[in-house]
């Protein structure tokens, strides 16, 4: 008899246990965050560090629960409408694709998980000139063999695209678009006649915006493709006739039973291993 009471009291408490738990729970919403219209609060304390092409801004964010999300809207030059966006957690927006050194506005707001968007945030920015016009400046263009060299700086490390042309009559012909986000690079064009002629470079980066061109009258150093078929006979000389002063910058005349020879010909222009004259090698009959 006490047994059966006993067992009657675990199952009263129990029932009365998951009625708690049923009941608490029911006063819990389910899923995402609840919605509501209500618009969060604004940043403040805008402050504009103005840089290349662009400008950064700092600020605080509003005590909001639900924030998500602070953008920052403006027009580039060329009319485009574009926009940053960065979430709660962060305090900067990057401001990127001005050429010219322009006041401009850029409109700054919020927006919470509900889809709600505060009132912008009126500023006003002072961009440096793009990287674009001070790549320009370092560009340096000289003949090589075969071809035309390159070689420019990039302080600022910003992804620009390098194009190389070439005048053919009263046309300019594109020959090449480097890619680089590097600081400083260096890049050749080969496959071109040892003729006068006259090239032109100008930079572009991602948003559109293009330099002026620079240009420059070049004649790129005569240079001949060994036969196919004779690469072997060539190595022989390169491995087993050349001096240990090949690099001295004196010229050398390395002869064969069949009157072949390897001829050395410098360009005057210093060899970065050595310092001296840099050279390319050329077969000729003796």
């Amino acid at each position: 008899m006490v047994n059966l009471i006993t067992m009657n009291m675990k199952r009263i408490i129990l029932l009365m246990f998951s009625a708690a738990v049923a009941y608490s729970c029911a006063d819990q919403p389910i899923g995402s965050i609840p919605m509501d219209s209500e618009a969060p609060g604004q940043v403040s304390d805008v402050k504009v560090t103005n840089v290349p092409g662009g400008a950064d801004l700092s600020y605080k964010i509003p005590e909001d629960n639900d924030l998500l999300y602070v953008k920052a809207t403006y027009e580039l030059e060329n009319g485009t409408q574009s926009s940053v966006m960065v979430s709660m957690y962060e305090n900067t927006l990057k401001i990127r694709g001005f050429a010219k050194p322009e006041e401009r506005r850029v409109m700054i707001t919020t927006g919470d998980r509900s889809g709600n968007e505060s009132e912008p945030v009126s500023v006003s920015i002072s961009p440096m000139r793009s990287p674009i016009f001070d790549v320009l400046e370092s560009v340096r263009m000289e003949g090589t063999f075969g071809g035309v060299r390159l070689a420019w700086k990039n302080e600022t490390k910003s992804a620009l695209a390098v194009t190389l042309l070439k005048k053919a009559g009263s046309k300019w012909e594109e020959i090449n678009t480097y890619y680089s986000d590097a600081d400083e690079g260096r890049q050749a064009a080969r496959g071109m006649d040892a003729e006068e002629a006259e090239f032109a470079v100008f930079i572009k980066d991602r948003w559109e915006n293009v330099s002026d061109t620079v240009t420059a009258t070049l004649t790129p150093l005569f240079e001949e493709q060994f036969p196919v078929g004779t690469y072997k006979k060539y190595a022989r000389f390169l491995t087993d006739g050349i001096s240990d002063s090949l690099w001295t910058g004196t010229r050398h005349r390395l002869t064969a039973g069949s009157q072949n020879h390897l001829s050395k010909v410098e360009s005057g222009r210093q060899d970065s291993r050595s310092g001296s004259p840099e050279a390319r090698w050329s077969a000729v009959s003796g």
